[in-house]
Order: structure tokens, then C-alpha cells, then sequence
């Protein structure tokens, strides 16, 4: 059973297993009581029998296992057609070890600001309890215990500070205070304002997960970017729900969020500050077509409802003509920051796992500078209280 005919099968079965009992409620099948007879009270009968009850149980597993067997189809089929459609190759990742130690770090603040403001003093060294204070708020979210205060103190060692931060950056509360930071950068501007169906207890716990993983910045945001299915099942799809998947929505925050770039207020009209022009946004949102949220588990006393993160086939992104409304102009995607090869044309065909896949990849490629100084601005100031740029989420 597949297909219309399923549907109308199982439709056809049901009403006629519910017509005699619904009859009966309706009064258009009762008989006149007799009137030397006192009415009998009423017994409430179930609408269905036990084997009409199995019968519609069994329509219904059955209906439910011909859609999922469709939808798998329509997605093989979808991946098979992106695996022949040709993209622009990008630039391979390469990892670079740090080689910058944190004293050769500290060096070169001091000779900026002997250089920018002569006349400022360093403020002098924190004593030990106000270094294990500040420390654990900032990498655990929580202040230490008095015992930790007090081993601390006691401590000699003179390398005692850079091994208290690098247990910190070990433990789990490490991970879960950021992730919880994160969860708030994604959620402060979010379209849909249902917590209970956007799941951010599962991004947290996602997050934290990648984090304890010590996962790489661009590797998590591209897992978040592209991310489909469940959202209790995959938390990284939080991000595409919290904006209802759509592509005007998720273009503006991942915008903000990982570029610190806010091109939103071109949605409808060129930048009035910046230089974003309106066919920019339109093109970088284009990416993000096709990307579709649905509810597959309804809310119930006790159940969450659940939604998921799907992709469809080869989307059409247009833009309104803003000379006649009534017209839509057709927009192939496009990134809109200066890389090695944002000026690449793509088809309008392009389908959507193409299209989300190859936005994250401009968006965190290392020809892309401003995905690394987002990062690095905002952690400075999540930190050190002050960015380089004000404000963190609009530095374009």
C-alpha cells in the first residue's frame, strides 16, 4: 500500500469501521423506547471493536512505513543528483600548530600599549585568590570551592597558574559553561520564541559534546550549518529550527554568529551603513533554500513535540522585483565577503545538500578571514571584557 491509493484505502477502511458507532451517536440508528418500559441508562461503548482497532492500527503502521520508504527515495534520489552536479573545488584545509606562546602574547600587548598609551600603567599582578576566582568564572562559569582556594594558596609551584588553566580546559564544567554560551549567542536573535520546540537543552548538550571533543572551531560550525534530522536526535539542528528554516532568517544570523557581519537590513533594501547591496543578501541566502522543519511527534501531556530538519531536492531562491512586486527574480546562490572564489558563478539548479554544504565551506574556509576574526573577537571580549571591534556580532 503506497502512494494516493494507500491513503485512500486506509481512509475508506476507517470511515466504515467508525460509521455503525458514529450512527449510533448521532441517534440515527436508536429505536423508540417502549413506553410501558422505564429507559435503560446508557452504557458508554468503545467507537471500535478489537478487530477493528487492529485493523486501523495496522493502516496506519502501514502508511507511516510507505511515506518514510517514499521520503528515503526522494533523498537518494536528491543525493544522487548532487553527486553529478559540478562545484567549484575549494581550497583543501590546512592545520597550523599554534607557535605562539602566551608570554610571546602578553610582549606584544605590552608594546602596543607602550606605544598607543605611554602614559598607562599595567595594572599590577592579581594575588592567587583573585586569579582562581577569576579563572574558574570565566572557564568553568562557577567560583571556586573554598577547599580549591586554599590548595591553591598553598601551593609553591611557580607553574601553578598555567595548571590550574589547563585542568579547567579539561573538565567537563569547561565544556558545559561554553556551550551554554553559545547556546545563548544562537538563541538571542531567534525567529521562533518556542523553546520547547526549537530544543535548546539538545544543542547544549551537542555542544558540550563537541566541545569535551576539543572539536575545532570551522569543524563545528559546518556540523551546525548543515546539520539535518531529529533535533532531539541531533542537537546541531537547533540552528536551522530556531530560525523556522527559513532562508532570510538563517542568512542574517549565521551571518551575525560566525562572520560578525550583520547584512540583514539589505534584505529589503541596500545597507544605508555598510556596503551591502540587497542582491548580496538575497545571493547568500540562497544557500540556504530547500531546507525545510516539520513536526514528525506531536506535543502531548508529558511528550515534547519533536521537529526535524529536512533538505528537498533542487530549491528555486528568487528575490521581490522591487520595481513590481508581483515579480520574482531568480538568484543563484552566492557568497558575498571577498574570497579566492566568491566571484564563482553557481546554477540556480543547484540542490539544497549542495547548497548548504558549499555555503558552510565559504563561510568557514581559511580563504575566508572574517569566519577567524569573529571567533577571535568575541572570545577576547567574553575574556578580557573588551573587543577589538565594538560590537562583537558587527564588525563588517
Amino acid at each position: 500500500m503506497t502512494g494516493a491509493a494507500g491513503c485512500k484505502w486506509f481512509c475508506r477502511s476507517a470511515a466504515l469501521a467508525l460509521a455503525p458507532a458514529l450512527a449510533m451517536s448521532f441517534g440515527l440508528l436508536a429505536q423508540e423506547p417502549e413506553k410501558d418500559k422505564k429507559p435503560e441508562v446508557a452504557q458508554e461503548k468503545p467507537l471500535l471493536d478489537q478487530k477493528a482497532s487492529a485493523e486501523v492500527l495496522k493502516s496506519l503502521q502501514q502508511l507511516r512505513a510507505a511515506v518514510k520508504k517514499r521520503d528515503q527515495g526522494d533523498k537518494a534520489k536528491a543525493q544522487a543528483e548532487a553527486a553529478k552536479t559540478p562545484l567549484p573545488r575549494r581550497p583543501a584545509r590546512t592545520v597550523t600548530p599554534p607557535t605562539l606562546t602566551s608570554a610571546e602574547l602578553d610582549r606584544l600587548l605590552e608594546q602596543y600599549l607602550k606605544k598607543t598609551n605611554p602614559k598607562v600603567e599595567p595594572a599590577p599582578l592579581t594575588s592567587d585568590v583573585e586569579f582562581i576566582r577569576r579563572v574558574h568564572l570565566d572557564l568553568a562559569g562557577a567560583p571556586p570551592t573554598p577547599g580549591q582556594v586554599l590548595f591553591f594558596v598553598n601551593d609553591k609551584s611557580k607553574d601553578k597558574r598555567a595548571r590550574l588553566i589547563d585542568a579547567l580546559l579539561q573538565s567537563p564544567a569547561y565544556a558545559r559553561n561554553w556551550a551554554r554560551y553559545w547556546k545563548d549567542v544562537i538563541r538571542f536573535h531567534a525567529t521562533n520564541q518556542n523553546a520547547l520546540q526549537v530544543r535548546y537543552d539538545a544543542l547544549e548538550d551537542w555542544l558540550t559534546e563537541q566541545l569535551q571533543k576539543n572539536k575545532p572551531w570551522d569543524e563545528i560550525a559546518k556540523a551546525m550549518i548543515t546539520a539535518t534530522g531529529r533535533v532531539d536526535e541531533n542537537g546541531a539542528a537547533s540552528l536551522a529550527l530556531a530560525h523556522e528554516a527559513k532562508p532570510v532568517e538563517l542568512a542574517g544570523e549565521i551571518s551575525r554568529i560566525f562572520l560578525g557581519v550583520q547584512i540583514q537590513c539589505a534584505q529589503c533594501h541596500d545597507h544605508k551603513t555598510d556596503s551591502w547591496k540587497r542582491e548580496q543578501f538575497h545571493e547568500f541566502a540562497a544557500f540556504f533554500s530547500g531546507t525545510r522543519a516539520k513536526p514528525i511527534v506531536r506535543a502531548m501531556p508529558g511528550q515534547l513535540p519533536i521537529f526535524e530538519v529536512n533538505v528537498q531536492g533542487r530549491p528555486r531562491y528568487t528575490m521581490p522585483d522591487l520595481a513590481d512586486p508581483t515579480r520574482q527574480i531568480p538568484v543563484a546562490p552566492r557568497f558575498f565577503l571577498a574570497s579566492a572564489q566568491a566571484d564563482v558563478k553557481l546554477p540556480e539548479t543547484l540542490d539544497a545538500i549542495a547548497r548548504r554544504t558549499l555555503g558552510a565551506s565559504y563561510i568557514t574556509g581559511q580563504d575566508n578571514p572574517w569566519f577567524a576574526r569573529a571567533f577571535v573577537n568575541r572570545m577576547w571580549y567574553a575574556l578580557m571584557g573588551e573587543s577589538f571591534y565594538d560590537a562583537v556580532d558587527d564588525s563588517g
